[in-house]
């Protein structure tokens, strides 16, 4: 029975969940066919520039993410990018097989729908995942892409849960369920369903095991545990990241040695980069609509203290004004929105200097100024975090 004559039931979420999982009724994505003809023509000593930008070319999204990732790499140099083909040469096969299963994948996991947002905190961190494993794979003996292809899709079962839910919820339109309810839900069915995408794209057995035991290396085969281990200490280095204490959480971080540590916090200014280059590809700047009511807010909010300050958030964007700053957020009015659930690189213009940043879009609304936006700064580390905290500070004493 197809998807679209189910029968609209009044069972529970977590019901319809196991429901369609037992029967295998869902719908997996193909593996991006731009990707696989972009592997096979690696394959080919032959293969030159223009071969590879024809096939880059059939997908209009992969070819000016290909042009826009190209243009950043060659941002230090004068030379731009004014060509496809002078973009596959710069970024070279591996990498453009790299973007192309980005993109496709990313096409799926940003689409519209009223879960957008949480899909797209999904693939916001399964970015992450890919770029840190990249990073750390050849340290410990994995293969870069092989690395970056396990962050991207080791929870891209997620992905598929939360689209299952969607599908839930037009057959029970009155249906409401809370952030944690669907939170539970994902947890509790994105490996199975992780695992059924991985049988549908054929992926390799080390691959399985990776999305099986994720969040407990230990159980995994042990010719597997290096690879396992990796992707099982990227989510802990993203929690750690995300935490009020920055990049600092790292140094307690079990199983990541000091010179990683120094890799991941050299590499944070390119992760800005790498995620602008996707977010083209967002579907709704501004928030779409929302079937997961947003939490009740806590009991005691930290206070906030009034700041005013130019905030840039890149791209040629007119410059934001802040508002509002607390302890591990910042407000802004800004003449246009951004992504919700997204990372972006902004930039302070404080009275000491200009002080760029990491952060991940909290909220975006329209207000009497544009938009009204909150931020959370993401890895925090070295001047960037004494000037956050000198700042705060100020304003507090200026509020008192």
């Amino acid at each position: 029975m197809s998807t679209a004559q189910l029968p609209a039931r009044a069972d529970d979420p977590a019901t319809y969940l196991r429901d369609r999982i037992g029967r295998g009724d869902v719908v997996i994505p193909p593996y991006p066919a731009v990707a696989a003809a972009l592997q096979e023509l690696a394959a080919d000593p032959k293969c030159g520039s223009r071969a590879l930008a024809e096939v880059v070319g059939r997908d209009v999204a992969l070819a000016a993410a290909v042009v826009r990732r190209a243009s950043s790499a060659a941002a230090a140099g004068r030379a731009g990018v004014l060509t496809l083909e002078q973009a596959v040469c710069k970024l070279g096969v591996a990498e453009l097989a790299r973007v192309a299963l980005a993109v496709s994948v990313g096409a799926a996991a940003t689409r519209r729908g009223p879960l957008a947002l949480v899909r797209r905190d999904q693939w916001r961190h399964a970015l992450l995942a890919a770029v840190f494993a990249q990073e750390l794979a050849p340290r410990r003996g994995i293969h870069p892409d092989q690395a970056f292809l396990a962050g991207l899709i080791h929870d891209l079962g997620a992905v598929i849960a939360v689209g299952l839910l969607e599908e839930y919820l037009g057959h029970h339109p009155a249906a409401t369920f809370d952030a944690g309810t669907c939170e539970a839900l994902v947890h509790k069915s994105h490996i199975e369903l992780g695992l059924l995408v991985a049988e549908r794209w054929q992926l390799p057995e080390v691959l399985r095991e990776i999305i099986s035991f994720h969040h407990d290396p230990t159980a995994c085969l042990r010719v597997y545990r290096p690879e396992v281990t990796l992707i099982g200490l990227v989510e802990r280095i993203i929690t750690a990241l995300t935490s009020p204490a920055g990049a600092e959480a790292l140094r307690e971080l079990p199983g990541l040695e000091h010179d990683e540590r120094f890799r991941i916090v050299a590499l944070l200014p390119r992760v800005g980069e790498i995620m602008a280059s996707f977010a083209a590809e967002l579907p709704d700047a501004a928030p779409p609509p929302a079937a997961v009511p947003p939490p009740p807010p806590p009991a005691a909010r930290p206070a906030t203290f009034a700041v005013d300050f130019e905030v840039d958030t890149g791209a040629n964007r007119a410059p934001g004004r802040a508002t509002a700053i607390g302890p591990t957020t910042l407000e802004f009015a800004s003449p246009v929105a951004l992504p919700i659930n997204w990372l972006v690189s902004v930039a302070l213009a404080l009275p000491g200097g200009r002080v760029e940043l990491l952060a991940n879009v909290l909220a975006c609304a329209r207000g009497p100024r544009g938009f009204h936006i909150v931020i959370a700064p993401f890895a925090l580390n070295g001047p960037p975090k004494h000037a956050w905290f000198a700042l705060l500070e100020r304003a507090r004493a200026a509020a008192a």
